[in-house]
């Protein structure tokens, strides 16, 4: 069996904190870079804050770690505590967390200790911090560790389908969640009725009506009946954006259709997927970007390359973190 070690979502430098971490079908593979469509995290003399897509600063560098906005409110560390600011710079919330994620759906993963709960916009826990491990909402529900095994809470904290499960994937995705039952991976939906077995070595979530799935040495995509909609054919896969994936075959990354039709040539040494109409790819040593015609519009020369949002992407140049636009200028020099 193809084993898949954890890649960190965003490298850990500017997504997601440090104890969030998600896999897929890319063999362990660091994911590119992703920061979200509003403030860009920068790094200046070893302490973070934000500057707008254009490149100026907003909040001024002066948080240990910092993580993408989302919904008004930051993530920010402050003498090794999480607490949150808005968009103006002022603390909305007190550092008073160990860990803290960005909200989704109103609600963030903060904890104290070991433990983990969910806060609300002023800061106080609507979940108390009485899992194990936890992890954003998706779609209404969040994944929950009790007693080892995982689950799904609600936003009132109740469990919504009990811990049952010994691992999953991220969340909810299109009405359904990937979980893991025993030695294989199947499918849930949010009343916790197994609709696709578990039968997989390995499986992730759904994007755009499939999801990629790897059974031994084999990888491929379902649909949401189960059936196998895309051969399992190929080496390494990654989820479907803008109509196109990122597939590999002995260590050479095209991209494929919905119909699994090779739209893009296996010429890239790791690729990642579409967004704003580019995709980060990389040849040698070096990232840069295609458009969809396969056509390499960013020359490779960066270590690190992310998905675009809102006409920006996050690039990392030996240990400087730098953002460039759709035409490979910066807007922010690579800084750390």
């Amino acid at each position: 069996m193809k084993l898949f070690a954890p890649a960190v979502l965003g490298l850990s430098l500017v997504a997601t904190s440090a104890f969030t971490a998600g896999c897929d079908c890319g063999g362990g593979k660091a994911r590119p870079l992703d920061e979200g469509p509003s403030y860009l995290v920068i790094t200046v003399g070893g302490l973070q804050g934000f500057a707008d897509k254009t490149g100026n600063v907003v909040i001024k560098p002066v948080f240990e770690r910092a993580l993408k906005f989302s919904e008004g409110l930051a993530p920010v560390m402050i003498m090794d505590k999480w607490g949150y600011v808005d968009t103006k710079g002022w603390l909305a919330i007190k550092p008073a967390y160990d860990h803290a994620l960005p909200f989704t759906e109103g609600l963030a993963v903060a904890a104290t200790g070991n433990l983990f709960g969910f806060i609300d916009k002023k800061g106080e826990f609507a979940v108390p911090p009485v899992f194990e491990m936890a992890f954003q909402f998706s779609e209404g529900l969040a994944a929950a560790m009790q007693g080892g095994k995982w689950g799904y809470v609600n936003r009132s904290g109740r469990f919504a389908i009990e811990p049952q499960f010994d691992d999953h994937f991220l969340g909810f995705f299109e009405g359904l969640a990937a979980v893991k039952m025993g030695e294989w991976w199947g499918f849930i939906d949010k009343k916790g009725k197994v609709v696709i077995p578990g039968q997989y070595d390995l499986a992730f979530h759904f994007s755009e009506g499939l999801a990629p799935v790897v059974t031994g040495e084999d990888c491929g995509y379902i649909d949401k009946t189960g059936r196998l909609a895309i051969p399992q054919q190929y080496d390494y896969t990654l989820h479907f954006k803008e109509g196109l994936a990122p597939v590999a075959v002995e260590d050479t990354w095209g991209y494929i259709d919905k119909t699994g039709a090779l739209q893009i040539k296996y010429l890239f040494d790791d690729a990642q997927p579409f967004m704003d109409g580019l995709a980060a790819v990389r040849k040698g040593e070096k990232w840069g970007y295609i458009d969809k015609t396969g056509k390499m519009v960013i020359a490779p020369s960066y270590d690190a390359a992310g998905e675009f949002h809102d006409g920006v992407a996050a690039v990392v140049v030996g240990d400087r973190l730098g953002y460039i636009d759709k035409v490979g200028r910066f807007v922010w020099e690579p800084t750390n």
